[in-house]
């Protein structure tokens, strides 16, 4: 006997087709628009950092032609205050005024001595040298000659002070002091470039003249 399906009605064949439609609708919802959803909200987020790149370009690009007078300014006040600078074969003039300095201030100088500088990314011409400045004297001679030397102009700077007390005799005792500090010179001939050497192709650098010998003699005692 063969099995019959039941008749259905047109009001449940309606609700079967509503069902069948509201599923293949959330199908698509999830499946096709909701993914395109994130899909145009990346979309939106990336454009909107984009502007804002955009934007911030646009502003440092408005920028650089202020930047680029500002660099120039900074070149031209460098090359002035480099061609400031004493020049080598003036260091035993600098040695001199220190000598002096520490005469002025009341202490007595040791001596100096001379040493090459290590410091790097210096300005083409210019070159540091190291004086170790050995002095004797009370407190308060020692700081006046430290605030001479600071202030002999913005070619120096001190590095360090030390100072020992060799017997404590007194209530204000002499000192030994030792000054380092870096003096900052300028060798025209350095600072231009040498002729290319034909044979080679290659430029030879320009060998820094050396530094005079330190004075012997000491300051007012």
């Amino acid at each position: 006997m063969n099995a019959q399906l039941p008749k259905l009605k047109p009001r449940d064949v309606f609700f079967i087709v509503l069902g069948l439609c509201l599923l293949v609708l959330v199908l698509w919802y999830f499946t096709r628009f909701q993914a395109r959803q994130q899909n145009i909200q990346e979309l939106q987020s990336n454009l909107d950092t984009s502007s804002t790149q955009l934007s911030d370009l646009q502003t440092k690009q408005s920028q650089l032609p202020g930047l680029r007078a500002d660099v120039r300014a900074l070149e031209d006040k460098q090359d002035v205050f480099v061609r400031a600078l004493p020049s080598t074969v003036r260091m035993g003039q600098v040695i001199r005024d220190i000598q002096d300095s520490v005469g002025a201030a009341g202490g007595k100088l040791d001596g100096v001595t001379v040493q090459g500088g290590t410091e790097t990314n210096l300005p083409p011409g210019v070159q540091a040298v190291n004086l170790n400045v050995s002095l004797q004297g009370q407190f308060a001679p020692i700081f006046r000659t430290l605030r001479s030397v600071e202030t002999m102009g913005r070619f120096s700077k001190v590095t360090s002070v030390n100072m020992t007390l060799p017997a404590p005799n007194a209530t204000d005792p002499l000192l030994n002091g030792v000054v380092n500090m870096t003096v900052y010179t300028f060798d025209p001939s350095a600072a231009q470039p040498a002729p290319a050497n034909p044979a080679s192709g290659t430029t030879p650098g320009t060998p820094a003249p050396a530094a005079p010998a330190a004075p012997t003699t000491g300051g007012k005692s």
